[in-house]
């Protein structure tokens, strides 16, 4: 894709990114988002015996050189789907991944199977762009929920996506351990949390792509439990009696993760695996 404009087909503009993309290594889906960003149409709907435009051979170019680079599909795309949903992503949130759907997932099964059966009151912690609140409200009519998040850029992100899919949640810009402060006793009838969970040492040795995300929402600055350890401190007694607890977990934590939840007197705590079969969620209930 380098060099200056040329006249082309668009099959020969899709077939520049394309080649460009694989040989580098990275999946066909991105050169058909690339591709759909650049003009207009998806490769389905396209005609390929059509001469590409200026603006769209520049455009693909750029683009393509940006993903080249390691920058994120999905920030290219500005959106990404997660569940059944599309969701506005940004260099202001992390990216929706399908290992986070399973904690959406789990949290949903956990209140459809208990018996709470009115005004369920949810609190998503370090919520970012909002997916596994708006999951939950979403699939859950009778559940009140809110989404706490430190960092105003993503704020505005989380705010755009609650107003456009799931208008019930509610959003609260606040530090998640202020925000405790603010709330009753024994109010919740459950905590769930994707926080930020790789450690300092780790940090450093993370891929390329990584470091576009916000470093704020990854890293914990310590040893990489440290929020799960001030939640499950903190937050247990603004959980009900039999309220539920869901974290999202980091590779190889389930079992430290469990051990916090025992130590702060916790219950019933297990850990399920996500849709790869490793260990990412861990749940408890408050004894």
């Amino acid at each position: 894709m380098r060099g200056k404009f040329v006249k082309m087909l668009r099959r020969d503009l899709y077939r520049r990114i394309k080649d460009a993309l694989l040989t580098a290594g990275f999946p066909l889906i991105d050169a058909r988002e690339i591709y759909r960003i650049a003009s207009g149409k998806n490769i389905f709907d396209t005609n390929f015996d059509e001469m590409a435009d200026r603006p769209e051979v520049e455009t693909a170019k750029k683009l393509t050189e940006k993903r080249m680079s390691g920058y994120p599909i999905q920030y290219i795309c500005g959106s990404w789907s997660f569940l059944d949903f599309e969701l506005e992503v940004n260099e202001n949130v992390l990216i929706p991944r399908p290992e986070t759907e399973s904690v959406a997932n789990c949290a949903i099964e956990i209140i459809k199977n208990s018996r709470m059966k009115r005004n369920i009151n949810v609190v998503d912690l370090c919520s970012g762009s909002g997916c596994i609140a708006i999951a939950i409200s979403r699939e859950i009519g009778n559940a009140s929920v809110t989404a706490v998040e430190i960092s105003a850029g993503a704020y505005e992100v989380l705010t755009r996506n609650i107003k456009k899919l799931a208008p019930r949640v509610i959003p609260v810009l606040d530090d998640i351990f202020h925000y405790s402060e603010t709330i009753e006793d024994s109010c919740l009838d459950m905590i769930v949390s994707n926080p930020p969970y790789v450690s300092l040492n780790d940090y450093s040795a993370l891929q390329k792509e990584l470091y576009y995300e916000p470093r704020i929402a990854l890293c914990d600055e310590g040893d990489g439990l440290d929020y799960y350890r001030k939640i499950s401190e903190e937050y247990k007694r603004k959980l009900k009696k039999r309220g539920h607890i869901v974290f999202e977990v980091g590779d190889n934590m389930s079992d430290e993760v469990s051990l916090i939840l025992r130590e702060y007197g916790y219950g019933n705590i297990k850990t399920m695996k996500d849709g790869f079969l490793n260990p990412r969620i861990v749940m408890a209930v408050n004894d």
